[in-house]
């Protein structure tokens, strides 16, 4: 949905700008991989049946602000 993609992209460019002050785009463009893999791991541990496939960006947006409140 267009709503869910638009709060993703401001959350992503507010959480972004913090986070690439402290690890940098590399470490940015990791952290964003492995929340997404985790968050798409999760889910298929959880419902393995689910005939409806998701795109894990949500959980990478919510892993970098977790990280990012972790580090400051």
């Amino acid at each position: 949905d267009y709503v869910q993609c638009a709060i993703n992209l401001i959350f992503l460019v507010a959480v972004g700008v913090l986070l690439e002050s402290i690890l940098g785009f590399a470490g940015i463009l990791c952290g964003y991989f492995l929340c997404g893999v985790s968050t798409l791991s999760i889910y298929c541990l959880l419902m393995p049946y689910s005939s409806m496939p998701i795109i894990c960006s949500a959980g990478a947006i919510g892993g970098l602000i977790a990280l990012a409140t972790f580090l400051n």
